[in-house]
């Protein structure tokens, strides 16, 4: 498990995991030359080199890249397949399981070496990186002409939802709908273009950005088509993404909006 977790990092880039309790007492890290771990509660201690890719490799990456942006938008959907451990390592850290993502028809990508997200009924796909060496690590794709700027991830409404929350990533929304709520995730910040699919259920809208200046940009956006609509309106900050959160600190964040 810990090196299906190093595998995901950047270089220098470190993670807290379980080792040999519940709590995080091992150090998961990556270098430019070894994947390595260190558990400070029982002393394990495990590196594995890494080596460097081919030259032939990183011009495959390239042309396959190059391939996906010219090909017409009906032609670019890949051939999807089960999520291998190494990529699963991305949603499995945030308690999403392989059957949440499996409902909203997330596979993998053996040609891209990618994680495919369907976006906006089919309109669209994210493409999320596996491995550090990956640029960039997302890529939103278009399956239909002129979509890019209304893409979204809906997690779908269910009967008794009464407030729709917009985020930012897949992965926050898709936390929040298991914690009981609907979630939209913008696929960034771009409030104006994807108005239509926010306010379609006519529900209270909740903004739970990041409080970075994109994402405070994003709040004001949205407050003021609330505004303009008549639209309830309710913002929720925290320190971190939704997708950090436990199902529970979610419910006890969101309890008492309507």
């Amino acid at each position: 498990m810990w090196l299906d977790v190093a595998k995901t990092l950047n270089v220098n880039g470190k993670i807290r995991i379980q080792c040999c309790r519940d709590d995080n007492s091992m150090i998961v890290g990556r270098t430019a030359s070894k994947l390595w771990c260190y558990c400070h509660r029982c002393k394990e201690s495990r590196s594995v080199s890494v080596g460097l890719r081919s030259i032939k490799d990183i011009i495959n990456d390239k042309r396959l890249l190059q391939e996906l942006k010219t090909q017409s938008p009906q032609n670019r959907l890949p051939k999807l397949t089960e999520i291998p451990a190494d990529a699963a390592v991305w949603y499995l850290k945030y308690g999403i399981s392989n059957a949440d993502v499996s409902k909203y028809g997330i596979g993998y990508s053996q040609k891209y070496k990618r994680v495919c997200i369907p976006l906006a009924q089919n309109a669209g796909m994210q493409m999320r990186a596996v491995y550090p060496y990956q640029e960039p690590k997302y890529l939103n794709v278009e399956l239909k002409p002129n979509a890019y700027k209304s893409l979204v991830f809906d997690t779908g409404r269910r009967k008794g939802d009464k407030i729709t929350i917009c985020v930012e990533d897949v992965l926050s929304a898709i936390k929040i709908r298991k914690a009981g709520y609907h979630a939209i995730a913008l696929i960034g910040t771009n409030v104006r273009g994807k108005w239509n699919q926010i306010q379609q259920h006519r529900n209270t809208i909740v903004s739970w950005f990041d409080s970075d200046d994109a994402g405070k940009h994003a709040y004001t956006e949205l407050h003021k088509l609330c505004e303009l609509t008549g639209t309830r309106f309710h913002s929720v900050h925290t320190e971190h993404d939704p997708k950090v959160y436990t199902q529970e600190e979610i419910q006890r964040i969101l309890n008492g909006i309507n």
